[in-house]
């Protein structure tokens, strides 16, 4: 039998470098193939929580707190009288409880041996009407007990796990307790977070008793001795609680504005009122702080005001019923920053100069520049078109990397050296000859997906009917089965639409695909989409197989109607630590309408270590509005008047004012919406003037 914990108890945690690593595979021999989805977009789900660990003299006492909310309903009750043979202090090592081909190693144990079947276990053994866990030598490296699956999705899921341990000896032993949600022993559990293992079990028979929330239709609990001697376990029993008042089903917070941000939840069946708690994160004194004790709300929203921008916030919800409260909703923490404010452009001889606001905790900035191309004609337009020609390493350097050599890849990076900006790229390599590389080794063994995924663009266009046309080759790869037999195939590619959802604040897939039979030699594959929308991405991932998905001349086309546009990125910058930068324009993008925005980062080290949390973009702000051959009407009620490089501009309806050079170079602006603008021109020379949708010509 295999000894898998339920969770990993200790792990490494280390903050993420703002930068690109490079990885080589490590040696791990392929156990199987399989098509696996080719990417998890949200957060991994937490499994059941605990929520109080106690023991008592008697189970009556232990239970008195959690009763208050509620009556008592038993769920499921085992007092191991069947396992007769053995005693206290001799258990039967010479009795095998398993069986043999159990359908999951966790639920493995013999029902002659249990009133209820479904138990799953492991150094367990008979002990004169209780069961002995891990052999007294200490020889076992996982001995456990779990419970069979139960439904406790009923009563908010809330569920006590109760039961009596000791040990036979005067050494007292350690154990862990922990809880997973195995949506009926698939392949993806949700495991709570961390596993209890505070008490000490000692030689006299006590009670125990944990509280769990979050539980649901199948859930198991599993109990690991720690240290030898052996625990005896009996009269282990499962029961909820039917709250007087259901539990609030608490909600993401909305409106976040740095001082200050809107806590949401559920309405409950029957409540008279809630009551909010809010804490505050005092980084100095690493502790969690009273910020707001239980305000009476009516309603289902609050609006949390005097916060700080960058300072970590958690809020719960009780709801209360003819003076019965409940229990708290989930706790949900905020851990957001301000949107950055974007300040003026000045124009500079290659492109511009821009500025915005520093964010209080933001470590670096997150800057997008973008423009605006419009359609001439009804027809094909190409959303992306990338022959990854010109691809360049992370640091601007020349790719390297030949076919044939020493697999190596970025671990996280972005696409540099194409025209269009933004391209997420994990697990990836440019190559020698202007081609990319993405490699599903990471997705096989580590689950890490392995991709490039564009930026977020508008492709609701034609119904949100998307073309994609990309030159593919997949690597061979070899592997042995556990009997010597050598099994080949070749690395495959599926094709991702994800598309961003308002509630989660996050990007979900719409569409995935896959766009072939990839073989060892290039060819070209086409993918069609159906559910573009107004923020959309497109993700090409590395699947199958643990090896190269080599991708060249990516072609992204929608049909458009003439005038209909797509603003797309042109240049980004990642982690950028000023709050000012200077951009090139480049030459094709020039006469077109620009645009820029900035987000602010900051690692959380407080609630998920090392996750890095990006606040909302900053209002998206006009660039330039440069185009070729500006038409110059005349103005009506002359509104424009010259003194010198004196420039006043009537503006009774207060529109913007801008105005370019002869060869289109936007060189002075105005969008405060005065009446009256007036503006000095430092060259002589012809300009363009426009007042909202006129123009007219001037010279000085």
């Amino acid at each position: 039998m295999n000894k898998i914990f339920l969770s990993t108890v200790l792990a490494v945690l280390a903050l993420p470098t703002f930068g690109q690593e490079v990885k080589s595979r490590t040696a791990v021999a392929p156990q199987s193939s399989g098509t696996l989805s080719p990417v998890s977009v949200a957060r991994k789900a937490a499994g059941p929580k605990l929520v109080s660990a106690r023991k008592a003299v008697s189970a009556e006492t232990s239970a008195a707190w959690i009763l208050e909310y509620g009556e008592r309903v038993d769920v499921f009750s085992e007092d191991f009288s069947k396992m007769t043979t053995g005693s206290i202090g001799k258990p039967d090592l010479d009795t095998d409880i398993l069986i043999a081909n159990p359908e999951s190693p966790w639920t493995n144990v013999n029902p002659a041996y249990t009133d209820q079947p479904g138990w799953g276990a492991w150094a367990a053994y008979p002990a004169g009407g209780a069961v002995a866990v891990f052999d007294e030598e200490g020889l076992e490296d996982y001995a456990h007990i779990n419970t069979p699956r139960l439904d406790l999705s009923a009563n908010d899921g809330v569920a006590v796990l109760e039961f009596r341990a000791r040990t036979n000896k005067k050494n007292n032993s350690t154990l862990i307790v922990e809880a997973a949600e195995t949506y009926n022993m698939s392949p993806t559990w949700k495991i709570m977070e961390e596993a209890y293992m505070d008490f000490d079990v000692t030689p006299e028979w006590q009670t125990y008793q944990f509280v769990f929330r979050g539980c649901e239709s199948s859930t198991i609990f599993n109990i690991v001795p720690q240290s030898s001697p052996s625990i005896y376990f009996d009269d282990l029993k499962v029961f909820q609680v039917k709250p007087y008042i259901g539990m609030p089903k608490t909600l993401p917070h909305s409106d976040y504005k740095g001082d200050s941000f809107t806590a949401n939840w559920k309405p409950v069946e029957g409540a008279d009122y809630y009551l909010l708690s809010v804490k505050e994160y005092n980084a100095e004194l690493e502790q969690w702080d009273e910020f707001i004790d239980e305000a009476k709300v009516e309603g289902t929203s609050f609006v949390v005001s005097e916060t700080k921008s960058g300072v970590n916030y958690s809020y719960t919800v009780y709801a209360v019923k003819d003076g019965h409260t409940s229990l708290p909703g989930d706790e949900v923490f905020v851990v957001d920053l301000a949107a950055p404010v974007m300040g003026g452009t000045t124009l500079t001889g290659t492109g511009y100069h821009a500025e915005w606001t520093e964010v209080p905790s933001a470590e670096v900035y997150n800057y997008w520049a973008l423009n605006e191309r419009v359609a001439k004609e009804d027809g094909k337009f190409y959303v992306t078109k990338c022959d990854f020609d010109n691809v360049l390493l992370a640091d601007g350097s020349e790719p390297t990397m030949n076919l044939g050599d020493e697999p190596l890849a970025y671990d996280d990076t972005y696409v540099f050296g194409v025209d269009q900006a933004g391209w997420h790229a994990t697990n990836y390599m440019p190559f020698v000859g202007g081609f990319v590389a993405m490699d599903a080794y990471f997705y096989i063994y580590q689950g890490s997906q392995s991709g490039i995924i564009s930026p977020a663009m508008d492709l609701s266009k034609n119904g949100g009917n998307i073309d994609l046309s990309m030159k593919l080759m997949g690597e061979r790869v070899a592997w042995w089965d556990n009997e010597g037999k050598k099994h080949e195939n070749i690395v495959q590619c599926a094709v991702a639409l994800f598309n961003y959802d308002e509630k989660s604040g996050d990007f979900l897939q719409a569409e995935l695909i896959y766009p072939g039979d990839i073989q060892e030699e290039w060819g070209t594959y086409t993918a069609h989409l159906t559910k573009g929308a107004k923020q959309s991405k497109i993700g090409i991932f590395a699947v199958t197989m643990p090896g190269y998905l080599y991708v060249d001349d990516l072609f992204i086309t929608q049909e458009y109607k003439a005038g209909e546009s797509l603003v797309e990125p042109f240049h980004f910058e990642r982690y950028y630590e000023d709050t000012a930068i200077d951009v090139t324009v480049p030459e094709r993008v020039k006469y077109q309408h620009l645009y820029h925005e900035v987000s602010a980062i900051k690692t959380d080290v407080q609630i998920n270590f090392g996750d890095i949390v990006e606040s909302r973009f900053s209002d998206r702000q006009v660039v330039q509005a440069m185009e070729a051959g500006i038409s110059t009407p005349s103005m009506e009620n002359a509104a424009v008047v010259l003194r010198g490089n004196a420039l006043t501009v009537a503006n009774p309806a207060g529109e913007s004012v801008e105005v370019f050079a002869a060869d289109g170079r936007r060189v002075a602006a105005d969008h405060s919406a005065a009446a009256s603008v007036n503006l000095n021109l430092s060259v002589p020379g012809t300009y363009i003037v426009r007042v909202g949708g006129k123009s007219i010509k001037i010279a000085f």
